[in-house]
This record gives structure tokens, C-alpha cells and sequence, in this order.
């Protein structure tokens, strides 16, 4: 892939370090790495504000946040009547308040009321959790219900009680919410002393239609945020006064986005984006977090090389035998030996221990097998860098808000062979990086030598999408029929290349031989469920050599009594199934979102059938399909079949292919004419009749 640089910053080191607990945000989860960026610096967040002289008193907004003493029940529009729910209030603000000891504290305030129609929506509100990330101190927790008669029942605090998730160990306030019924409301609110976050993300939108939105952050005077709202949030306005700054912006009627197939929902949601921009108090620090702070922390992370460090890189240049070869034999090598030989723990992640040791143990965290490729790629004397990003389902990386919440996606890039590593996926071998980062912009950061230190230099470039040609799928079957037309043995042999391929070689290169015959046999008999798989072979599956570049081949013969029929005299022949399980797309509703697509790609199915010796087939017009979508006069996405009998052997041959990754949603019509073409062909038959 190449990368397109669109800038690149001047070069030099930050002159203030900085510091902040990190904790996850509304949709937003904390990676390791970007983890260790925050944790790793040296003096409090509180050194920007070093040159406040008198603390400020920043309103008191936490202390006396409160909902309405006597509420009424809400009446609804017309339109609103026809949802199973509505959102009627959704206020989400963070007061940031000095405190006696200089430092700042953040209060997260949310409130909800949410006016339930329907049954269904009972069990979806009748209980409710608060997330207690980074929490310091619980300020206040209320919740109550209105009933449609205006009776209030307020919950007791002893009816909160804390739980703790059971996949990821977190923590959160939890209560049930008893007589809720359709008519009434639930209203709750609660407010929290948390940990200082420089930047966060906020999503409003979801699959509940919401009346009134309203965001807001207050900070003392001197410090400035900036935010940025994305997907139709409206532009946040900018206030005063004696004592604080407020940054906000106000929400109506945002309309319900449901699961639409072929779209990354989570990124077409609004959402806003925020951060710490300025200290005014310290004007010669300059703008904060920016692209060129998060290059000079990484380069100080993980450019810095001590003794230890670069003995490991001598060991590892050893054992995985680096000496010999080219640029891309070595990162290969490099690549398949550390996969191999250390594993990647989450238990590691705050443990500071040398790199050596982490060796020594083969285990360690994703910061630490990150230094181990570059100390020892250095030593090698391999350019690279470290390329940040999203994954463009959740949300695109925006070049234009230089917010370090868009450094989630950690990865190497080797400028000289225009190449991807992804240490922490196991699975993943240089060139195929997980498909969520294609397609999608990157800050990429390298050190370089200024005088006698390293300093960081970064440029924002794009990930281009992978081609069609790229990830593709050879579907090679030839069937034949038994004596009786009772049943058919179906050989099928399929080259996989690019991302088709890594569904299945690292999986299956890593099972053992029993495992490793059932994804066989699951992959073979997508033409008959009932199908009893035999001879199967496979090629070019070992993810540690010269295997991955080439096609991923699987071929094993296929017997069958379900895709045959018998009708008096004729048999019913489902050449369609062959093609294996096919999606569907029908849509009452308009379309919302952008059509998306995992990457670019394309399948060519070559099918035979022997037709046996005194039949005859019929029917075989249907075989001849031709779909196709086309933008400014080029064909995007085809789907094609033509059939071509000679003697008795009936061949088809079908092409369907997807040349981009995404699609505007004015194309709803036309895209999924060519997805259906595929599942109409699933369902075609030909008819075998006695001459």
C-alpha cells in the first residue's frame, strides 16, 4: 500500500511534559498503548495551570444540579406516539473546578427522562446502570418514575448497588426500576467526582428517538477546551463570565439510526469530540495535544533505547536469524518470531519490568513487544513508524481535531518496502492489517536526529483501501450424479488470497489435526449442509513463511443427497446452492446510513456439471444474469453468470465483485440489486429430464 503524506510538521520537543489519568469515555474503550502514552509522563496535569496566582471559583454547577421538584407528566407529539419510547431530556455536562490543593477536578453530570409507549420498552428501562469509570467520589445518585397520572415513586439509595461486569471487570452503580409501566416515565440522574480526562467523545444518537439533547463542559477562565461534533451535531457556541468558560450546543429531535446491513453504524452516529486546547495562564506553552506533543511522547516512549533494550534486540537478531536477507525478508522473520515466541498479556500493562525479562518470561504487553520490533528493526538499521489511528467502524480519524482520542490503533510502518505490521494481532502477517484501518487517515511518527537527541516528526497520511484484486475467492466445483439420480459427489477446490484468506489460514494454521478437519469441513459443505466431506488437501496455510503471499487452497470432494430432487420422470438439480449461503438485503424503511464494506473484493465461481449419459437439461435461461451498479460511467459492483453447454458437460460461469469500500446511500437501489442477484442465484434450480 502507499502511503499519501498529505504534511509534515516541523520537528521538535515538547517542552512540558504531561499527565493525565485516562479512563473510558461514552463509547470510547482505552488501549493499552495510548494507556501507557498518558501514564508514562511525569508531572500532574496540574503543570498547566503553574502560573495560576488565586484559585478561581468555577460555579458550583455539581452542587446544585438538580431535576424539577414537581414534575409533570410530558405530553407527546402525534409523532412521538408511534415510538416504543422517546428520549425527552439528555443532558451530559462536565464541570472542571479547581480545587483548594490547585488541581483539577472533573464532575461528570448526566440526566436522563425517557417516556415509555410500548411493553417491550419496560424491560429495556426497567433498570439502570451507571457507569463508575475513574470514579473519585459518588456526589449524587436520584432516579424515579412518573406514572401517567402524575404519582412519583423515588428510589432509595439502598436500592443502588454496585456490580461489576463479568467480561471486562468493570464497575457500575445498579438499580431496578419496580411499577414501571407503558405511560409512565423514568428519570434519573447522577453526578460524579471523576478522574481528570484532557478529552473524551460523547454519542448521542441511537436506536431511541430523542427530543432534546443538550452538551455542555465548564471550565475555570484560563483553560479552553474545543470541540468538534460530527454526523449533524450542531457547532458548540462559546461563553463567559467572571469565572469560567462554557463550551456548548443543544440537540433536537434526533431521529432514530436502527442496524442497517452493510453499514458501520457506531461512526455514522452523532457524536462530539472534545478536549483541552489552551491554558491562557501559560501562553508560551502553546496549544495542547496536539499531533506534534503525541510524536514527541511517542518517540520518548518508544525510540528511547537503553542498554537493555538494545541487548534484546542482539538476542532477537540472533534466534530469529536476521543477519541474512533483504528489508522484507528480515521484517517477515522478525515478525513470525516475535508471534511465536512471546505472548501478548493485559496483565502486563502496568508493570514496568525490562525488556529483557519480558523475554526471558515470553510474555509481555503491547507496549513492550512494540519496542521490541522497533529496537530491534533499528538495530537492523530499518527505517519505521508508528502509525495511530481508529478503527473506522467505531469512528474515522479527523486530521482537522487533533485529539489524542484517535490514537486507539497502534502499528508499524516500514517506509522502504511501503509496508504494515501490526504487533499486537497475533494473527495478522505484514500487508494484511485488520480491515477497520483501511481506507481511513493515520498520523504516522518517526524520530529523527536533531543535535544530539531524538526528537519526533509526524506527517498525517492515508491508509488506501486494499483492491478487489486483492482479497479474491476461486470457487472451482464439478459435480457428478450417482447410477440412481439419488445423490451427487461434488469436487470443490478454493484459492483464497488477501482478507478472504485471513478469515481462514491463521485459524487454521494454528489447530490441531481434528480442528483443523472441521473449518475444512464447515468451509466445504457451504454447497450441502448434509454434505460428508472426503479427500480433503490444503495448501500454503503456515502464516511464518513465504505461505501468506500466496493463495490459501482448500479442495475435498462433497457427497450429497440434498441438492437433488426427484419430480415423477425429472430431477431437480439446485445448481444454485453451490454458490453456498448468500445475503439478502430488503429494506421497508428509507436507507440512512453510507453503504460499507469490510474491503474491496471479489468472487469467481466456475461450476461443472456432467450431466448423465440419456438426460437432458432444461431451464438453464435463468443461468444467464447481469447486474451491475456504475458511478460517473465505471462499474463499482457486478454481479454476472453465463452458462455454456457443449455435449453433455454444463458449465457456468460467475463473476461478482465490489471494487470499492464504501457506497453513498443514494446507491441503496442499485447496490443491492447486485447483493440479491447473488441470493437469487442460490435459489436457482435445472431441470434433468430422460431424453
Amino acid at each position: 500500500m502507499n502511503i499519501e503524506y498529505l504534511h509534515i510538521s516541523k520537528t521538535g520537543l515538547g517542552d512540558r511534559e504531561q499527565n493525565a489519568d485516562w479512563e473510558m469515555v461514552t463509547g470510547v474503550w482505552c488501549t493499552p498503548i495510548r494507556k501507557r502514552l498518558m501514564k508514562k509522563t511525569t508531572t500532574l496535569l496540574a503543570v498547566f495551570f503553574y502560573c495560576i496566582t488565586s484559585l478561581f471559583a468555577v460555579g458550583d454547577l455539581h452542587l446544585k444540579y438538580n431535576w424539577e421538584a414537581k414534575p409533570v407528566p410530558t405530553i407527546l407529539t402525534e409523532n412521538e406516539k408511534k415510538e416504543p419510547s422517546v428520549i425527552i431530556l439528555d443532558n451530559r455536562f462536565f464541570e472542571y473546578v479547581l480545587n483548594d490543593e490547585g488541581n483539577l477536578d472533573r464532575y461528570v453530570i448526566k440526566h436522563k427522562i425517557i417516556k415509555i409507549n410500548e411493553a417491550k420498552s419496560v424491560e429495556e428501562y426497567n433498570k439502570i446502570y451507571i457507569p463508575m469509570y475513574g470514579l473519585k467520589e459518588k456526589v449524587n445518585v436520584k432516579a424515579r418514575t412518573i406514572n401517567a397520572d402524575g404519582k412519583i415513586r423515588e428510589l432509595k439509595d439502598e436500592d443502588f448497588k454496585e456490580i461489576e461486569d463479568n467480561d471486562g471487570g468493570e464497575k457500575y452503580l445498579a438499580a431496578a426500576v419496580d411499577g414501571l409501566e407503558v405511560g409512565s416515565e423514568v428519570e434519573y440522574f447522577y453526578i460524579l467526582k471523576t478522574n481528570t480526562n484532557p478529552f473524551g467523545t460523547e454519542y448521542y444518537q441511537q436506536s431511541v428517538f430523542t427530543r432534546k439533547a443538550n452538551f455542555k463542559i465548564i471550565s475555570p477562565e484560563n483553560l479552553l477546551f474545543e470541540a468538534k461534533g460530527y454526523n449533524g451535531i450542531p457547532e458548540t457556541k462559546n461563553t463567559a463570565d467572571d469565572s469560567a468558560k462554557i463550551i456548548e450546543t443543544s440537540i433536537e429531535n434526533i431521529p432514530v439510526v436502527d442496524n442497517e446491513s452493510y453499514a458501520f453504524r457506531t461512526g455514522s452516529l452523532m457524536r462530539i469530540e472534545y478536549k483541552i486546547s489552551f491554558n491562557t495562564n501559560n501562553p508560551m506553552r502553546g496549544k495542547l495535544y496536539t499531533w506534534q506533543d503525541a510524536a514527541d511522547k511517542y518517540v520518548q516512549l518508544y525510540y528511547t533505547f537503553d542498554k537493555d533494550s538494545r541487548t534484546v534486540a542482539k538476542t532477537i537478531i540472533k534466534k530469529a536469524g536476521l543477519k541474512k536477507g533483504d528489508t522484507r525478508e528480515k521484517v517477515r522473520k522478525l515478525e513470525a518470531w516475535l508471534k511465536t515466541n512471546i505472548a501478548i498479556s493485559k496483565e502486563m500493562d502496568d508493570k514496568e519490568i525490562p525488556l529483557s525479562i519480558a523475554l526471558r518470561n515470553k510474555v509481555a504487553s503491547d507496549a513492550m513487544v512494540l519496542k521490541m520490533y522497533l529496537v530491534t528493526l533499528g538495530k537492523l538499521e530499518i527505517q519505521t513508524e508508528i502509525a495511530a489511528t481508529t478503527n473506522r467502524s467505531d469512528r474515522r480519524f479527523d486530521p482537522d481535531f487533533q485529539t489524542w482520542n484517535y490514537l486507539g490503533e497502534n502499528f508499524i510502518y516500514i517506509p522502504e518496502i511501503k509496508q504494515f505490521i501490526v504487533p499486537g494481532d497475533a494473527a495478522s502477517r505484514m500487508g494484511i492489517i485488520p480491515f477497520g484501518y483501511i481506507n481511513n487517515d493515520a498520523i504516522f511518527m518517526r524520530a529523527v536526529v536533531s543535535g544530539n537527541d531524538f526528537v519526533g516528526q509526524y506527517s498525517i497520511g492515508k491508509i488506501p483501501p486494499t483492491t478487489k484484486e486483492e482479497n479474491t475467492e476461486l470457487e472451482e466445483t464439478e459435480v457428478s450424479f450417482d447410477a440412481k439420480m439419488r445423490s451427487t459427489t461434488t469436487k470443490v477446490k478454493y484459492s483464497l488470497t488477501g482478507y478472504l484468506a485471513f478469515y481462514y489460514r491463521p485459524v487454521y494454521y494454528s489447530l490441531n489435526d481434528e480442528k483443523k478437519s472441521q473449518i475444512a469441513n464447515d468451509l466445504l459443505k457451504r454447497i450441502a449442509d448434509d454434505g460428508k466431506v472426503t479427500n480433503i488437501k490444503t495448501w500454503n496455510y503456515n502464516i511464518n513463511s513465504e505461505d501468506i503471499y500466496k493463495p490459501f487452497i482448500l479442495e475435498g470432494d462433497v457427497a450429497s443427497n440434498s441438492i437433488i430432487e426427484k419430480a415423477d420422470e425429472k430431477t431437480i438439480f439446485k445448481i444454485g446452492l453451490l454458490l453456498g449461503a448468500q445475503s439478502e438485503m430488503y429494506q421497508d424503511k428509507p436507507r440512512k446510513l453510507d453503504l460499507e464494506m469490510n474491503f474491496p473484493h471479489s468472487y469467481h465461481r466456475i461450476i461443472k456439471v456432467n450431466i448423465p449419459e440419456g438426460y437432458t437439461a432444461k431451464n438453464l435461461e435463468g443461468l444467464n444474469m447481469n447486474f451491475s451498479y456504475a458511478e460517473a460511467g465505471k462499474t463499482e459492483a457486478a454481479f454476472t453468470s453465463n452458462y455454456n453447454l457443449s455435449g453433455n458437460l454444463l458449465t457456468v460461469d460467475v463473476i461478482e465483485y465490489y471494487n470499492q469500500p464504501t457506497y453513498p446511500a443514494s446507491s441503496y437501489n442499485e447496490f443491492r440489486k447486485v447483493i440479491n442477484a447473488a441470493a437469487d442465484f442460490n435459489k436457482l434450480t435445472v431441470v434433468l429430464e430422460k431424453k
